[in-house]
């Protein structure tokens, strides 16, 4: 039992590190410019506040804040963007939280975001916590957010767990 205890623990503790993984890519500051180097890829769920980047494989790294950037790219094929969206941080699945209404509480914010398709009809995605978040532009429209979003409501009496995403509008 002590080894099983002891393997467990070891997994606990390490689950949360992971080795830094540099990659080529590139930057666009905001300025315009574009540096190609290596990034520390973090593998970001969230959007990232912050990127680390240099020129060289001797070279220190330089952290640049989201808000210095443009967009960065990584040969793994990812892209972010940084895009002023119209997030809704209130939305949640998470049942210990959910609120009594469906309504959205979007505010426009700066943030890195992945950029999932660009063209006529581009397609954004942004994760907070653990609810997705898609975005959708058009040329000559505003970006439409669409998201996962749980709510809890009365029905018959009980209190019951609904759906209100939007991703079908």
């Amino acid at each position: 039992m002590r080894p099983y205890l002891l393997l467990l623990l070891s997994f606990t503790c390490f689950s949360g590190l992971r080795a830094q993984t540099i990659e080529p890519g590139y930057l666009v500051l905001s300025s315009g410019d574009t540096l190609r180097g290596e990034l520390e890829n973090d593998f970001w769920e969230n959007p990232p506040s912050a990127v680390r980047f240099r020129s060289a494989p001797t070279a220190e790294l330089t952290l640049y804040s989201a808000l210095q950037l443009r967009g960065l790219g990584l040969t793994s094929g990812r892209r972010l963007r940084l895009e002023t969206l119209p997030l809704d941080r209130s939305a949640t699945t998470d049942v210990n939280s959910l609120p009594d209404n469906s309504r959205s509480h979007q505010k426009p914010e700066q943030v890195l975001a992945d950029v999932l398709v660009d063209g006529p009809a581009t397609l954004l995605g942004v994760t907070l916590g653990s609810v997705h978040h898609f975005f959708v532009r058009r040329e000559a429209h505003p970006y439409f957010e669409m998201t996962e979003r749980n709510y809890v409501k009365l029905h018959k009496g009980a209190q019951v767990i609904a759906d209100a995403n939007n991703y079908k509008d």
